[in-house]
This record gives structure tokens, C-alpha cells and sequence, in this order.
């Protein structure tokens, strides 16, 4: 007996692995990527946050926080995400 994906269309073939990769991701799978990907993209989806939110407060300061505390605050998270996106990482 053939292969089922023998038998397919490539279009429907195309259809059918997109259909497992959607369920395979889920609803954040879409937005942050397979599980291979996604901590690598929340991770970078986090830098842009916060560097985004530390030039808002930099230009736009609340009057019960300066500027200086918040990148205090934040600079630690960034460096240690920054970290874990440039890891040395053995070949795979």
C-alpha cells in the first residue's frame, strides 16, 4: 500500500502539514512560533518590550520615576536575556 503523502496533491500536502503545525503550536504556538523557536522569540519579543518601554520613560518620564531607576531596574532583565539569545550553543 502507497504512502498516504504519496497519494496527495502537493497542494494538498501543503494543506495537511499546515494543519499539523497548527495544532502542533496551538494559539500561542502562532504567535511565538513552533516549540523550537518559541523561547528564543519571547525572549527577543521581551528585549524590544522593555528597551521600547525604557526610551518611553527616557522621553516621557512619570513624575514618581526617573528614567535612571527604571534602566536600574530593567538593565539587569535585558542582559540576562540578551545572554540566553547569544548562549554559545553546541552544533545540532
Amino acid at each position: 500500500m502507497a504512502n498516504l503523502h504519496d497519494s496527495l496533491s502537493s497542494k494538498d500536502q501543503l494543506a495537511l502539514e499546515k494543519k499539523q503545525l497548527d495544532h502542533e503550536s496551538g494559539t500561542l504556538g502562532k504567535f511565538f512560533g513552533t516549540s523550537r523557536n518559541a523561547s528564543l522569540n519571547i525572549a527577543g519579543f521581551t528585549i524590544i518590550a522593555l528597551t521600547t518601554a525604557g526610551v518611553v520613560v527616557l522621553f516621557f518620564p512619570p513624575k514618581d520615576l526617573k528614567p535612571l531607576e527604571f534602566w536600574r531596574a530593567i538593565s539587569p532583565v535585558l542582559m540576562l536575556l540578551l545572554g540566553y539569545l547569544f548562549e554559545k550553543k553546541p552544533n545540532q
